[in-house]
């Protein structure tokens, strides 16, 4: 035994095995003290993100033809929020039918969002224009 390992034996206890393990080959428990914790990466940095909400800086945008951004910024913000860092993450849909995403200071106004008004059948609606006044 190397001198961690004789470290490790002397601090160690047996447990007595509980609801019959032993009648079944099961090993005794063994707590170990002083084991070095294994170095792991930061929470949210374990896989790669599809989208680079964090290395984005406050007046950063990009496009992405994915529907799916929307729901992934609101994710990122809340993690932020939960960890208590204020993100604001604005997304619109542009004419060419990718979306947009920027990132915006919390003190700013939020971009006017640009709503067409549909039928609950989804075809458009129209108004119809007001007449004009007649002045005699």
């Amino acid at each position: 035994m190397n001198g961690t390992t004789q470290a490790n034996a002397s601090a160690m206890k047996t447990l007595p095995s509980g609801n019959g393990a032993a009648k079944h080959g099961a090993e005794p428990i063994q707590i170990e003290r002083d084991v070095p914790f294994p170095n792991r990466p930061a929470p949210y940095t374990s896989r790669r993100a599809k989208y680079p909400f964090a290395q984005m800086q406050i007046g950063d945008s990009f496009a992405t033809p994915s529907a799916g951004v929307a729901s992934a910024a609101k994710k990122y913000r809340d993690r932020m929020a939960a960890l208590g860092e204020v993100v604001v993450l604005v997304v619109r849909k542009q004419d060419d039918g990718c979306y947009r995403v920027w990132r915006r200071h919390p003190d700013e106004a939020p971009l006017p969002r640009q709503r067409s008004r549909k039928t609950r059948h989804g075809r458009g609606k129209t108004r119809a224009a007001a007449p004009a006044s007649v002045s005699a």
